[in-house]
């Protein structure tokens, strides 16, 4: 996955995770969780490789 990103944006993305001790991967896994149309699956699907 690729994403594009204003470069104020990317900083205060950088800035956060540096602060919190937290990873990009992270940040967005647990913002798609956290929207009103998030399904949660049955099973635990696996990850892909690439990120």
């Amino acid at each position: 996955m690729s994403l594009k990103l204003p470069e104020h944006e990317f900083e205060a993305l950088e800035e956060y995770c540096k602060q919190y001790h937290r990873g990009k991967t992270e940040l967005i896994r647990e913002f798609i969780r956290s929207l009103p149309t998030y399904k949660t699956p049955t099973t635990e699907e696996p990850l892909p490789d690439n990120d």
